[in-house]
């Protein structure tokens, strides 16, 4: 129970920038700032850009927010690594999603996207590497990359291997989590109930907010 608080208190920092974003969204919409609103058609999408941007790069806050929380005595290599991690994480996956989603005549490339579970899963792994092997010493020539200069490498190496893994698993866990939110959303007691009794009990240890997202 200590290590799921742990994880659900690590979520509250990128959750604790949801609100700004929310915000900055909602302010450049046309009815608010924009053409139907104040009128302000240059400074609206400006603004509505810097939210959706926050939006869009959610998965690496998360996976930020995650590995600093997750990992004893962290620095700025561990959120480094995080990073790292991330970033390698999303190219394989979209490098592997031309063999993994094929698409229909004349329709464009699906992208494999795992959203805020991909940074979550970095940002675990990080923590995990960098607990592991912030005190490696390597031979005299590269003592330079020892330390905590080589989590962000075995970082990079291991999300090489599970953003692979992950492209195979892709399209049942996107099957699954497809139907069930459907499943959910068309049933307005049965799933209000099922999705509020899950919420309900995940509170204590913080990690509603994945079954949010």
């Amino acid at each position: 129970m200590a290590s799921v608080q742990k994880f659900g208190r690590s979520l509250m920092l990128p959750i604790a920038s949801l609100p700004a974003a929310a915000l900055l969204l909602r302010l450049g919409q046309d009815d608010v700032l924009g053409k139907d609103g104040l009128g302000w058609t240059h400074v609206a999408p400006i603004i509505g850009a810097a939210g959706n941007a926050l939006f869009t790069w959610l998965p690496l806050l998360f996976a930020i927010g995650i590995a600093i929380g997750m990992a004893k005595k962290s620095d700025g290599s561990t959120a480094l690594a995080a990073v790292i991690g991330y970033m390698v994480f999303k190219g394989v996956t979209d490098a592997m999603s031309p063999f993994i989603l094929t698409p229909a005549d004349g329709a464009p490339q699906k992208l494999i996207n795992f959203g805020v579970l991909g940074g979550v899963i970095m940002g675990l792994v990080a923590a995990q590497l960098y607990q592991r092997f912030y005190r490696t010493k390597l031979p005299a020539y590269l003592a330079f990359f020892g330390g905590r200069r080589f989590v962000p490498i075995i970082t990079s190496a291991a999300a090489l291997v599970i953003g692979v893994a992950m492209s195979f698993i892709y399209p049942a866990f996107d099957s699954v989590l497809t139907s069930l939110g459907t499943w959910i959303s068309h049933n307005a007691i049965i799933g209000g109930f099922v999705y509020g009794t899950l919420n309900r009990l995940l509170i204590p240890t913080g990690v509603h907010h994945i079954l949010n997202s």
